[in-house]
């Protein structure tokens, strides 16, 4: 039994390829091709804008470390340095998000091996071969857009996280001075 037919019979899709024309089977396999090609250089530019992200909030998780290293070191101002402190650490965990996106993943690209289509070479079913093979791409985009759509969630958790570093490390700062505080916000908000 062929690779492709094996394949077609374990897959989700039990379709009869035996009365297609092989004309037709080609086309709809060469748009197999094109989707798995565009899901491809999707992924690798998803993985370039992960891996630059990444990149982007290490340095600035780096850079918020430094000061508030300096300032703590000049000021021993422990709130300053609570705060700078939560805003790096909030910072690498995007950083990891980002880089968990840009992970090696189990990618299915377009095309076949040959050794695949030996045992049908000899075949009168083309059109069988070629649907299988159809169906065979269908699951493989199927399973791309699954990954895909995993790691642009990931991704975007990883940016509301960088977004929100300088506010989480803000209401760090500000946190042991809000008991003091917070009757003349909320009065000032009219909320009391």
């Amino acid at each position: 039994m062929s690779a492709p037919e094996e394949t077609r019979r374990q897959g989700k899709f039990d379709l009869d390829w035996s009365s297609a024309d092989p004309e037709m089977a080609k086309v709809i396999l060469k748009q197999g091709e094109l989707r798995l090609d565009a899901q491809l250089r999707i992924a690798l530019a998803a993985d370039q804008r992960a891996m630059v992200s990444a990149g982007i909030c290490a340095a600035f998780a780096a850079a918020v470390t430094t000061a508030t290293i300096a300032n703590f070191s000049q000021f021993k101002a422990v709130d300053t340095a609570m705060a700078g402190a939560v805003t790096a650490a909030t910072l690498l965990v995007a950083a990891g998000m980002f880089l968990r996106c840009a992970r090696p993943v189990k990618f299915k690209p377009p095309g076949n091996e040959p050794k695949e289509w030996f045992s049908v070479r000899d075949d009168d079913t083309l059109a069988i071969a070629l649907g299988g093979e159809c169906e065979n791409y269908q699951q493989w985009i199927d399973e791309n857009n699954k990954t895909l759509t995993e790691n642009a969630h990931r991704y975007w958790i990883g940016v509301k996280l960088a977004v929100a570093a300088p506010v989480i490390g803000g209401i760090t700062f500000l946190a042991p001075h809000l008991p003091f505080h917070l009757p003349w916000i909320l009065v000032s908000l009219r909320l009391l």
